[in-house]
């Protein structure tokens, strides 16, 4: 049995092995949604198949059913050169345009521990290129399902298999270097671990992954503990499925006994026929991802803290859907609106520790068609103007929000210059928005807008898909307010277009351009307990204009010297209710 500390120093390398393989994905990929978005996740698995450790908890829960999905289709038929391939959202994964790499490490001719990347492809088929389609019924017309299958076998490439594969895609170049990134990784993952194993010896490195699980488990369970048994409901309202059913509602009933987490989603609607359902193991990544942000930085995401969990998602509804149910947005709505319900049902029990932990994304991109081949009309290329949609972050206990939210945040802005120098029209403005971010004793992080020149249809067409969602959240945390709604607004020719719901593959004229508005971040506690001197720097800063400082805040700048004029703002702060606010501090270290 390996001893506590060598355990620990294990579980830190092993922590790093993940880390390496995540950075040789990223920096050898072809499509930016891995290079530059960092949409993909690496893990490292025990011989049984438990999940050790994960670099990206947005797949905690669906890598590791894919583990298991994986290992049962190839038991007693596993080799240890070889290399497992698949996207199923129904065999544990999460949408098909993920795949995942799934391979053993061996020690003395025998498999020993398992390591698993997933990224992010440009295409693989389907109606849309991109495969993010909004109008789609079922999951065929978002792409091609890959069961799981043998990509190397005794460390040869199946070069018919891997031809099967790519030629779906509308890029088979780029797809095929993404997943050659992806099988750089595992070879790395593999490289690593079999040095650690020579290093301790086998004995004592796969005890430490037992080990890893285990810690998981009691800390996980140890810090529920600490809540004692509690029970509260939470709920969101996502306002629109893209197909034109509203108001569809995620419902949570939290419980916590003796260390266990009960997640019941029994109350939430149907599924949709749209592309916003999910299912189990996405759900319960999402899920899961506020009350690790409320326990701390310092319980491990892994097998173990699975363990602890009971999820209760009702088969046919928008978190279990029924196959083909599409899924390929499951990763914006309804996952973001997963998370905020158990952020609801979490703020009347730890309202300190309480912010929303993911993006309320929208969907915007263009797809570029011409004739090629004959008179044979082809989708030619996939442009994402989301990754302009940056804000949202709320404010927390301690701290004003900034940028994007929580996980979300893994996602940097793109390169202005290098989107310009790769497609076509102009970035004219980037900018944040004064008064976008809701109100609190911690601000919202504020909301930014991007007004985007698009290139004009010659020779070719460019169609252009938005969905915008409205704000989550009618009011923020623990007294604060919420912030600005998201808009998208479409010039194409002489038409003005304000996206209310969805605009889907709609053909652009002549001079067209995008205003994109990311709306605010919601605020925590009650604006009247904020430090006027916090309220003068955003004044001075920009996101907060003269009015809403006396407005929402109750201070009075003056508007000539930019300076508080006390005496006033005192006059005003008593004049209003405060009768029923208890101020709280908190230390912002």
């Amino acid at each position: 049995m390996v001893d506590k500390i060598t355990a620990e120093v294990l579980r830190s390398k092993f922590d790093a092995v993940v880390a390496e393989m995540r950075a040789t994905v990223i920096n050898t990929a072809c499509s930016t949604t891995v290079s530059e978005a960092n949409q993909c996740c690496n893990g490292l698995f025990t011989e049984a198949g438990a999940l050790v450790t994960i670099d990206n908890p947005l797949y905690l829960s669906s890598m590791a059913d894919t583990a298991a999905a994986v290992l049962d289709y190839f038991q007693y038929d596993l080799g240890s050169e070889d290399i497992l391939l698949t996207n199923d959202p129904y065999g544990g994964g999460s949408r098909l345009q993920e795949f995942t790499a799934f391979a053993p490490v061996s020690f003395e001719e025998e498999i020993v521990l398992y390591v698993g990347v997933r990224a992010h492809t440009e295409d693989i088929g389907g109606d849309l290129r991109g495969n993010y389609n909004p109008r789609a019924t079922d999951i065929w017309a978002e792409g091609v399902r890959c069961p799981p299958v043998k990509i190397y076998r005794d460390g040869k490439l199946l070069k018919d298999t891997l031809n099967t594969i790519a030629l779906n895609s509308r890029n088979p170049k780029a797809f095929r270097l993404d997943l050659e990134a992806m099988f750089s990784a595992i070879r790395i993952g593999q490289t690593r671990m079999a040095e650690l194993l020579h290093d301790y010896g086998a004995e004592v490195v796969l005890d430490a992954l037992d080990w890893s699980v285990d810690y998981a488990e009691a800390r996980f369970s140890s810090m529920l503990k600490d809540w004692g048994d509690i029970s509260a409901e939470g709920s969101c309202r996502l306002m629109h499925d893209c197909q034109g059913r509203d108001n569809l509602d995620i419902r949570v009933r939290l419980e916590t006994t003796n260390g266990r987490l009960l997640l019941d989603f029994s109350e939430t609607d149907a599924q949709s026929t749209g592309f916003i359902n999910t299912t189990p193991a996405q759900a319960l990544s999402y899920a899961l991802l506020p009350v690790f942000a409320a326990l701390g930085t310092d319980v491990p995401k892994n097998a173990g803290s699975l363990r602890c969990v009971d999820l209760v998602a009702p088969e046919g509804s928008l978190v279990n859907a029924r196959m083909p149910a599409p899924t390929g947005w499951s990763a914006s709505h309804v996952g973001t609106d997963l998370a905020l319900a158990v952020t609801d049902a979490l703020s009347g029990l730890v309202p300190e520790k309480v912010a929303n932990v993911a993006g309320n994304s929208m969907l915007i991109y263009m797809i570029r068609r011409g004739i090629r081949n004959g008179f044979t009309v082809e989708q030619l290329a996939f442009i994402d103007y989301a990754r302009f949609t940056q804000g949202g972050c709320s404010g927390a206990a301690g701290r004003d929000g900034w940028g994007m939210p929580g996980i979300s945040s893994t996602t940097p802005l793109p390169s202005i210059e290098m989107f310009e120098a790769e497609v076509d029209g102009e970035i004219r403005k980037l900018e944040y928005v004064t008064d976008s971010a809701g109100a609190g004793q911690w601000r919202g992080g504020p909301g930014t807008e991007a007004c985007i020149e698009l290139p004009a249809p010659d020779p070719d067409e460019f169609y252009l898909t938005a969905c915008v969602f409205p704000r989550q959240q009618a009011a923020g945390f623990a007294g604060g307010t919420a912030g600005t709604d998201n808009s998208v607004l479409v010039h194409s020719g002489e038409a003005k277009i304000n996206v209310e719901n969805a605009y889907v593959d709609q053909l652009l004229g002549q001079g067209s351009d995008l205003s994109i508005r990311m709306g605010g971040g919601a605020g925590w506690g009650n604006p009247m307990a904020r430090d006027p001197e916090q309220v003068l720097a955003d004044v001075l800063d920009g996101y907060v204009s003269l009015e809403a400082a006396e407005e929402q805040y109750g201070v009075i700048v003056d508007p000539e010297k930019l300076q508080i004029d006390t005496a006033r703002t005192a006059e005003l702060r008593k004049e209003l209710d405060m009768n029923d606010y208890r101020p709280e501090k908190y230390d912002n270290d």
